[in-house]
């Protein structure tokens, strides 16, 4: 039988102080102004955790109207936007943002429970750019933030 070897508390605290340092220079590597459009309290909460665990500071919209207001008040580079929503949903959001910034327009992410083919394809003909699936993963966000890094 195998056996991971105990690490001491300050060995510990050295890994988490590493953690922190590795979170925080991905924000630096991969700088990002994000929007989460999300109606749900803990999804929310959820998404904002992860961001802030990675170095990110982000600001939450609670519907797609919501995300225009904020666009009119701040430059984001990348968004992302859940499907289902009171007042105005994710994919009509995404049409209007799109329409209204053009090639301008922030970078759009589904992050959405509806992880059916066509609810990709519905995402996708909107204009977004990329589909996580809730739960959400830490990997997904990771992935996305390199992969959509702004040109700051």
């Amino acid at each position: 039988m195998l056996t991971k070897p105990l690490l001491s508390e300050s060995q510990k605290q050295s890994k988490a102080d590493q953690q922190d340092q590795s979170n925080d220079l991905m924000s630096l590597t991969y700088p990002h102004d994000i929007l989460i459009v999300e109606d749900n309290i803990v999804n929310q909460m959820v998404a904002t955790a992860i961001l802030k665990k990675l170095g990110y500071q982000c600001d939450v919209a609670g519907n797609g109207q919501e995300a225009l207001d904020m666009l009119k008040l701040r430059q984001y580079s990348l968004i992302f936007m859940d499907i289902q929503m009171p007042v105005m949903d994710g994919l009509t959001a995404s049409k209007a943002i799109i329409r209204e910034y053009g090639e301008n327009s922030p970078k759009i992410v589904a992050m959405t429970a509806n992880v059916y083919s066509k609810d990709k394809i519905k995402c996708k003909e909107a204009g977004m750019v990329d589909f996580i699936g809730k739960p959400i993963l830490v990997d997904h966000i990771h992935r996305v933030l390199k992969l959509f890094c702004s040109d700051k």
